[in-house]
């Protein structure tokens, strides 16, 4: 190897020159890694695919559907008519109720269908429940007020 400044010959294997002791300047090449692609397997990812809101919103649907159930079923059994109210502000909520209901099922049969089985299972088994309490709250809505009228 040549020196730059003083044009002294050195050997190879040396980093600074034996007469001046300025240091060499080795050729370093950039080597540029390989680029290895991954082989196509067909899964996606979890992330953006379709159904999964499906299932979230199912669950969702579900439990909201089951708290108003529930509370409506609590206020049906406990203070219906005691009070001479009208069965009306009860059966507009009930509405409410089969239509969150209704939607949470819908939802979870779409999820299904994309394959999220456990979302759509637990947003299954809550608009069941929902429906369940709100057709019971029905019921008893109305044996309250066919008897309320019977006795009146």
């Amino acid at each position: 190897m040549i020196c730059p400044y003083c044009g002294t010959q050195n050997t190879d294997n040396v980093n600074f020159c034996n007469m001046c002791g300025s240091r060499l300047i080795t050729e370093s090449f950039n080597v540029q890694q390989p680029y290895y692609q991954q082989p196509y397997t067909g899964k996606r990812s979890l992330k953006g695919t379709p159904g999964r809101g499906f299932g979230i919103s199912s669950m969702v649907l579900g439990i909201i559907a089951v708290y108003y159930a529930f509370m409506y079923w609590i206020t049906c059994t406990t203070s219906a008519f005691k009070s001479g109210n009208s069965p009306a502000g009860f059966v507009s909520l009930s509405f409410f109720i089969l239509i969150l209901s209704t939607l949470s099922l819908i939802f979870a049969f779409l999820a299904r269908g994309k394959g999220y089985k456990h979302q759509s299972t637990a947003g299954l088994v809550l608009s069941i429940c929902s429906f369940v309490l709100t057709f019971l709250s029905i019921m008893i809505i109305l044996i309250l007020w066919i008897s309320q009228m019977y006795n009146s």
